[in-house]
């Protein structure tokens, strides 16, 4: 069995850091396994679920070339050993029967533990399988958009995933959140549409994704059976769906909002970076308080040093009050929304709603306490 040493070494970087580890086989080391189907060559491994302990670990099949092997050839390897044997020397393909009489990293295995691939075109055939597929330049933006926001801590399962909900006229809603700040974005006519009206796909799913396929490619999403699934030419991956319900966002981004002002990003980043050095990063916490147009921020260090900048925002509206709001979180909506966001507030106490002018997607941000 050979393949090509720069793919491998792409894919096997591409997924290391979501893959989960195999205390039985190897103690902390990542195993993943390199199989032949069909002649065709698979790397396949198990990809950390939405929780470390909820069972609903995922399964990556990703492609890696083509050629005659024997059947049912099969190697288990760890991630780490192999990417190290792989760079050792580029200039030929990796001969992994060659390799695997010299080095103890290869485990020769069967196929009876490794997943069964999933024909594609069977799949994609399910009529009420398909929620959306389009190419990933037309996906990506979207997701980008959102995935800031997407729970990191594998806390709470339902948030570590993106939500994906189909609306009238065929627009679809991308959605994600980690408890206190929630965004959303919108893909308004993808290229084709399935009978499935939404999905959870865990968020690093599409980081994947996005180091393996090209901006042409085209990415389907769908659910067979009790598997939800993201597929493209060469990479698939897919996991149980685990019967998560996601918050309802849309009652979130409704809140009635009495105020409105125009905020032009790339202005308001540049007088809001000054503050950064004295933040005290146990809490991120930035003080705003607004007298009619005229915001002053002020942050304050773990030395009790008070920082402040001011900047102006653009609004019909007179709000005057003080509320505290998490630094990072609203330099990352004005990173995204740099050529300008609306501001809607109702009061210190509720949600403040961010929407981007070009396209329309919004980003929702909890206020923080202010401790006496």
């Amino acid at each position: 069995m050979q393949v090509s040493r720069g793919r491998f070494i792409k894919v096997l970087s591409a997924v290391k850091p979501y893959a989960k580890e195999d205390f039985k086989r190897c103690s902390t080391a990542t195993l993943a396994r390199l199989s032949c189907v069909q002649d065709d060559y698979f790397v396949t491994l198990t990809v950390k679920g939405g929780n470390a302990n909820d069972g609903n670990d995922t399964t990556a099949f990703i492609k890696i070339g083509t050629g005659r092997c024997k059947k049912d050839e099969c190697y288990h390897f760890t991630i780490d050993g192999m990417l190290k044997l792989a760079r050792a020397d580029k200039s030929k393909d990796l001969d992994i029967n060659e390799e695997w009489e010299r080095n103890a990293l290869l485990l020769n295995s069967t196929n009876d533990d490794i997943p069964e691939y999933p024909e594609k075109q069977g799949i994609q055939a399910i009529p009420d399988g398909l929620l959306m597929s389009d190419t990933w330049q037309s996906i990506k933006p979207a997701i980008d958009y959102v995935m800031p926001w997407a729970e990191k801590a594998y806390e709470r399962p339902a948030l570590v995933r993106v939500y994906f909900k189909r609306q009238p006229r065929d627009a679809m809603d991308i959605v994600a959140a980690n408890g206190y700040c929630l965004g959303k974005a919108v893909i308004e006519q993808p290229a084709r549409l399935g009978g499935l009206s939404s999905i959870l796909v865990p968020h690093h799913w599409f980081a994947i994704i996005d180091k393996l396929v090209e901006p042409a490619d085209t990415i389907a999403i769908l659910r067979s059976g009790e598997y939800n699934i993201v597929t493209a030419d060469n990479v698939t991956i897919m996991g149980k769906d685990g019967g998560f319900t996601y918050p309802d966002y849309a009652a979130i981004i409704r809140t009635r909002q009495n105020y409105s002002y125009h905020i032009h990003g790339a202005d308001t980043l540049n007088a809001l970076s000054k503050l950064e050095p004295f933040l005290k990063k146990a809490n991120n916490m930035a003080i705003i308080n607004l007298q009619e147009n005229t915001v002053t921020a002020n942050v304050k260090g773990n030395d009790a040093q008070v920082a402040k900048s001011c900047f102006t925002l653009m609004g019909k509206d007179t709000f005057d009050g003080t509320f505290a709001i998490n630094y990072q979180y609203l330099v990352g909506v004005l990173k995204s929304a740099e050529s300008g966001a609306i501001l809607g507030m109702s009061d210190p106490s509720s949600p403040l709603v961010f929407t981007t002018e070009t396209p329309n997607w919004v980003t929702v941000i909890m206020p923080m306490h202010i401790g006496r």
